[in-house]
């Protein structure tokens, strides 16, 4: 609810005073959680789950999670990742976030930027020397412990000294977690510290490689030429390193010797370049941007200060801090038009500002939402916040309610909560599986909201057959990325078929929305002719792959997925390539049902992406 009051207008007190009650919310929630969680494995009530999980998106997840907090005490938050140690790991994700988080949160509520040193956060994830184990690292210049504080460090509720408690708060349960936690997973935790110089917290663990994953946002960057402008710093290795990875070529040029001009000579795609190491150049009286190049630039920076540039150059700012090189990998990828660029901005709109739709509206576009909810306080909350994200939904009391109005209703999604009366989220998930198996109905996206935190809940909902999970109390933005992620609004659904199509009937190309033809410029420039040619291949080629699936040859279907997402990245049809994507990771599930859906999204989606593909190309179809 205090996020649906910050979207409102308030004056400056108003708004700091809001700020204040959500800051105390979320220390009471996760002093709660703490408590919570020491009891739940001190009575042998957690286990640890085992599934794949990467690296990069752990980390990617975690410094988004901490961004605010480092930024606001001016800290300089980074992590590194070694090439040597496996992306891809089998194991507990929720349980080494929740280690992290604990290890990390500590060390940034510990350390300070003074006027004359900067803080920071290394956290460095590498193979240990020890067979099949890694190494997390979290090491800050905060103002360390005596060997005597040390020892107390992971005892529950204690902390270093009784002051600690009076100035930053906390339960002294964060560490005695994170011990235990290591201790379930096999591993080991150990301090070094020196008081008034830092500490850096160790742990070693167990890895066990698993191969990579059919993963959506798969990314090779084998045509990019990148140059990183060095101060020999940590972090150009590491990001050098990371391009690599991804099959890069990169080489990094120290300031000292840097020449814009051997930049542009050696045909370089891309120059990264920190925003301090810009102005030490310009400052030298050295040209980095040159107009003639064909090379784009990146800026990383954390200040909002404005450098000149010339205004014919491409340059694109990233954020230095956090700092994790997936977000510089990912940017390049958005850039080459391999993955949508991802907005980092949050919601900020007034509920004044956005048209909310009839029901009708929202049917007839898709986005209508069926809330599943008993706690009219709750009830209350998902209205306002879909409002403000601009949906319509229904509310229903209970799972039997859900059903009735299911068969009212066209839904493009479900939000329900867990535990009901009459009929409980878990029911009502089963139950509308299994009529839409047996009476061929259409299939419906279910979320799950729920505050009950238990290691495997997220599994147990799977298991009942919904989609995906949201942690109560729920965040704005955290919704709105799932809303995003769940709702295609060019499909519509009725009752007597699973997917109705309305294949767009525009005449100026700029009106078109299923093909983004800027990507395809990216991929193989402007000419038209050229153009033409990518954009009836691509629909020669996808037809074929189509026409080859069998519903009852999983694997064909998945490869199908897996060469259709990759052309439609390339010609700019960004919804047709993102719902492969999930076509190709449902194979994995085992849910015929979901398979053959999402199968008739991408029929549907593709249908559309050719008809306007028809229209950019004025001929009446296609071959």
């Amino acid at each position: 609810m205090l996020d649906i009051l910050s979207q409102s207008n308030l004056d400056i007190e108003q708004a700091h005073l809001t700020k204040v009650a959500k800051s105390s919310a979320l220390v009471l929630l996760r002093i709660i959680n703490d408590i919570l969680d020491f009891s739940k494995i001190e009575a042998g009530k957690i286990q640890l789950e085992s599934v794949p999980f990467s690296w990069q998106e752990l980390i990617k997840e975690l410094a988004e999670l901490l961004a605010y907090q480092a930024d606001s005490k001016k800290l300089k938050l980074a992590f590194y990742l070694s090439p040597q140690l496996p992306n891809w790991q089998q194991g507990d994700a929720v349980r080494l976030r929740q280690i992290l988080l604990n290890l990390i949160g500590n060390a940034l509520k510990f350390t300070k930027t003074t006027a004359t040193s900067a803080g920071f956060v290394e956290v460095t994830v590498s193979r240990s020397d020890l067979n099949n184990h890694m190494e997390i690292s979290v090491k800050d210049n905060g103002k360390g412990m005596s060997e005597a504080q040390i020892e107390n460090l992971f005892r529950p509720f204690e902390q270093a000294d009784s002051s600690i408690q009076r100035q930053y708060g906390g339960t002294g349960l964060g560490l005695s977690i994170t011990h235990k936690l290591v201790s379930m997973m096999k591993g080991n935790i150990h301090c070094r510290s020196l008081e008034g110089f830092g500490s850096n917290f160790i742990v070693t663990l167990p890895y066990h490689e698993v191969p990579k994953q059919i993963d959506a946002a798969d990314i090779t960057l084998d045509r990019v030429k990148v140059a990183i402008v060095g101060d020999e710093d940590k972090f150009e290795t590491d990001l050098q390193n990371q391009l690599r990875i991804h099959e890069a070529q990169c080489e990094i040029f120290p300031r000292e010797v840097f020449n814009a001009q051997l930049i542009t000579s050696q045909q370089f795609d891309y120059l990264v370049i920190t925003a301090e190491a810009f102005q030490q150049l310009t400052t030298e009286g050295k040209e980095v941007f040159i107009a003639t190049s064909r090379c784009k630039y990146i800026l990383l920076d954390n200040s909002q200060a404005v450098l000149p540039s010339p205004t014919n150059i491409s340059v694109s700012h990233l954020s230095l801090y956090p700092y994790y090189a997936y977000k510089v990998v990912s940017h390049i990828a958005a850039l080459e038009g391999l993955i949508e660029l991802e907005s980092t901005h949050e919601v900020t709109s007034h509920p004044s500002n956005i048209s909310m739709p009839s029901i009708e509206e929202a049917q007839a576009q898709n986005q209508l939402i069926l809330v599943v909810e008993d706690n009219l306080y709750n009830q209350d909350l998902f209205k306002r916040q879909l409002a403000i994200l601009g949906y319509q939904c229904i509310i229903a009391d209970n799972g039997k309610v859900a059903l009735q109005l299911i068969e009212q209703y066209s839904f493009a999604l479900i939000i329900t909560d867990c535990h009901m009366p009459i009929m409980d989220g878990y029911e009502f998930a089963k139950t509308r599986r299994t009529q839409e198996q047996t009476q061929a109905l259409h299939y419906l996206p279910i979320i799950a909201a729920t505050a009950n935190a238990l290691s495997g809940e997220r599994q147990v909902c799977i298991d009942a057959g919904m989609d995906d999970y949201i942690a109560k109390p729920i965040v704005l933005q955290k919704l709105n990325a799932k809303l995003k992620k769940w709702i295609t609004t060019d499909i519509h659904h009725n009752a007597d078929t699973a997917i109705s199509i309305s294949a767009p009937a525009v005449d100026n190309p700029q009106e078109l929305h299923h093909i983004d033809l800027a990507i395809l410029s990216e991929y193989v420039g402007t000419d038209k002719e050229i153009q033409s040619i990518f954009l009836k291949s691509f629909v020669s080629d996808t037809k074929n792959l189509f026409d080859q699936v069998d519903l009852s040859l999983p694997e064909r279907i998945r490869d199908m997925a897996h060469q259709g997402k990759t052309s439609a990245k390339a010609v700019g049809a960004t919804q047709l390539a993102g719902k492969l994507a999930e076509l190709e990771e449902s194979i994995k599930d085992g849910k015929p049902e979901k398979v053959e859906a999402l199968l008739n999204y991408c029929l549907a989606l593709f249908d559309n992406a050719q008809a306007e593909i028809a229209s950019i190309l004025s001929v009446a179809d296609l071959p």
